[in-house]
């Protein structure tokens, strides 16, 4: 899985997007507007600001650090020279993913009845493709693994709906909004808030 090649093209177009700005005002109805880029994580559909994205790239080998590591600092990575701590973004925002099921399911021995069902669980349209997303803002720079990296969108402003205590089963803390996408609910998250949160409780 790790030495699989990109589709032709693709790691160059999320060169290109992320080279984008993240907001604008839309001239034909003034509306302010904010890109995000959209994923994956298990069954849950995510964005953040594509401002912060700093790359979208293959997964990589992550180190684990003795006595630091943990299920949500999973290590380290060396992106182009770079050392970059990865987390599990998942176990942050209590996502369970179809591994993690899997992993479940192997322990109370209902492993072949899960598997011919796992196909049911996940509905995405294009094809999937697991990659790690780099994220940086103001000198922080953290990493995590997503199960696909979908596309970006440019939203207005007044998309994003108010969350309720009915509307979501996610961390609610750092989830902005959300907005909808074709058939999909999409949790805007609130970059500000992750990236404090990551650097007081891992750091």
């Amino acid at each position: 899985m790790l030495e699989r090649e990109a589709p032709s093209g693709y790691l160059q177009e999320w060169t290109n997007l992320l080279a984008q700005k993240d907001e604008k005002i839309d001239a034909r109805s003034d509306r302010s507007t904010v890109l995000a880029i959209v994923f994956r994580l298990g069954r849950e559909w995510l964005a953040l600001r594509a401002s912060v994205f700093k790359e979208v790239t293959r997964p990589c080998i992550v180190r684990t650090l003795p006595h630091r590591s943990n299920e949500i600092l999973l290590g380290i990575a060396n992106i182009h020279g770079e050392i970059i701590p990865c987390i599990s973004l998942s176990k942050f925002l209590g996502i369970e993913s179809p591994k993690e099921a899997v992993q479940v399911n192997r322990e109370t021995r209902k492993i072949d009845s899960y598997s011919k069902n796992i196909k049911s669980l996940i509905s995405i349209e294009t094809k999937q493709y697991e990659r790690t997303i780099v994220l940086e803002k103001e000198s922080k720079i953290w990493m995590f693994q997503v199960d696909e990296v979908s596309q970006t969108y440019r939203c207005c402003q007044d998309e994003i709906q108010e969350l309720t205590v009915t509307t979501h089963n996610l961390t609610n803390s750092y989830i902005k909004g959300i907005f909808n996408l074709k058939d999909r609910k999409v949790s805007y998250l609130n970059d500000d808030l992750l990236f404090d949160a990551l650097d007081r409780k891992l750091f």
